[in-house]
């Protein structure tokens, strides 16, 4: 788990992508691989960085 919560805070860091935008492209892949728990794990980290409504329907 140390391993894999250093990956998320790195990928999630502010960079070329703003974090909000890296949750919407992550809620993306989880929606295509059928992960539930990825799925509501991102959903919530999206809507905490800020995602509205219009930004999960245009995704």
């Amino acid at each position: 788990m140390k391993g894999f919560s250093a990956l998320a805070s790195t990928v999630t860091a502010d960079g070329a992508l703003d974090p909000k935008t890296k949750e919407l492209v992550a809620t993306a892949i989880a929606v295509a691989v059928r992960c539930g728990g990825c799925l509501a794990f991102h959903v919530k980290a999206a809507i905490v960085g800020g995602a509205n409504r219009e930004e999960f329907q245009e995704m």
